[in-house]
């Protein structure tokens, strides 16, 4: 009954939801409203994928776990300030940044840290999420568009569900097996309607409008499963660096070189999971 529940709500409800959407988008052809749309068909696969595992959301929210439903609706601030000035957006961006381990790791705040420590961590921890959002920014700019920029975070999302699993929290492998689901479906949606509209895939694009719900579901995700499970620090940097990869692919023009230069990273983190694991 489990496995069922895992599959139907965790999988199979969030990707219609969200490939629904992206699908009205590419026949519809909304291109001014393509980036707002994008967040909208990620946050609404995520949460109902959430509704659906969670029972419901929780308020106020009494685990890290709980501030994802929250994170996804936070991230609509993303597709709507995409448009502001680079400086008003990247401010904005930052000072999200700062509240997320606040929020996320409360019981660390009061249990755990120092007043010294928890300075040290939560300065750290709002940099690495700002510099990660630059990274997804930045990658969505780089790679190529159409059906590229979803796989490639579709396989950075399936290696994070790996590793949660392998560290011991298989409720955060089903939360990001969400993301999984979602980032799949846009990936073949993205293969699939230009084929068969024949018209090219420019209108089918996965725009940085999405980057604030990749970040933010992404990271509550990796913070959640560092500090709550057992997930190890390099597989959670490794995950974190690796679009700055599309960089050095791009300087071939290749798109399969930027995504197996990605992959590497990806690969390397789940293989150090698995030693962590005690698999073998």
């Amino acid at each position: 009954m489990l496995i069922f529940k895992s599959i139907l709500f965790g999988l199979i409800l969030p990707a219609v939801f969200c490939g629904g959407i992206v699908a009205a988008v590419a026949l519809l052809k909304l291109h001014d409203k393509r980036g707002w749309l994008s967040t909208l068909a990620v946050v609404s696969g995520y949460i109902v994928g959430y509704l659906g595992l969670e029972g419901q959301f929780s308020l106020p929210p009494k685990e890290g776990i709980h501030w994802l439903f929250y994170l996804a609706l936070i991230s609509f601030i993303g597709a709507t300030i995409r448009f502001f000035p680079n400086p008003v957006r990247w401010s904005i961006a930052a000072f999200v940044s700062i509240l997320i381990p606040r929020f996320l790791l409360n019981a660390m705040f009061k249990y755990t840290w120092g007043t010294v420590e928890e300075i040290i961590w939560w300065g750290c921890l709002a940099l690495a999420i700002f510099g990660f959002w630059l990274l997804v920014e930045w990658s969505t700019t780089v790679l190529p568009t159409g059906a590229s920029i979803p796989f490639v975070f579709f396989g950075i999302a399936g290696g994070s569900t790996l590793i949660l699993a392998l560290s011991g929290s298989f409720r955060l492998a089903q939360h990001n097996g969400i993301l999984v689901a979602t980032f799949g479906t846009i990936w073949l949606i993205c293969l699939i309607l230009p084929r068969l509209t024949a018209s090219g895939n420019a209108h089918y694009s996965f725009l940085p409008g999405a980057s604030a719900a990749v970040v933010l579901l992404l990271t509550g995700l990796w913070l959640n499963g560092y500090f709550y499970a057992e997930v190890p620090a390099g597989s959670a940097i490794l995950l974190a660096i690796s679009p700055i990869f599309a960089w050095i692919g791009g300087t071939r023009k290749s798109a399969v070189a930027q995504i197996a230069l990605i992959a590497l990273p990806v690969l390397l983190a789940i293989g150090i999971a698995i030693i962590r694991s005690g698999f073998f």
